[in-house]
């Protein structure tokens, strides 16, 4: 168990980059706490967690390859792996969540905000080369 704090830790990015890769989505002045891990050779994942200030949603939202769509309640469609093992990626614990889907050739890209915390909003995304 210590190993794996020891190895979630390491996939911190400080300061947070410009936009996420592949999707060249810009991030918010207010994106703090940026994870990233990328797997795979042939066939790329790309998962991404940051935390933004709520008054940035609809300006990132407006960045996004697709619409988010209305805020629901329960599990999460968006943004889930099969073969999770970070700690810091945890999109199943959204109770209040916002997501969409894109596609466009061989990138796939998944986006979900969790709203759960008002005070402080975590975005998830997945974005799959193949």
């Amino acid at each position: 168990m210590w190993i794996l704090a020891l190895a979630s830790c390491s996939d911190e990015v400080s300061p947070p980059p410009r936009e996420i890769p592949y999707v060249l989505v810009r991030l918010p002045r207010s994106a703090r706490a940026y994870y990233s891990r990328e797997t795979g050779m042939q066939h790329t994942m790309l998962q991404v967690r940051f935390e933004m200030a709520p008054r940035d949603l609809a300006i990132f939202a407006s960045r996004l390859p697709c619409r988010l769509g209305p805020a629901r309640d329960g599990p999460p469609e968006f943004a889930t792996v099969g073969t999770n093992d970070r700690a810091w990626y945890a999109p199943e614990r959204a109770r209040r969540h916002r997501g969409c889907q894109h596609h466009r050739g061989i990138l796939d890209a998944s986006f979900l905000v969790d709203l759960t915390d008002p005070a402080r909003l975590t975005v998830y995304a997945v974005v799959a080369l193949e």
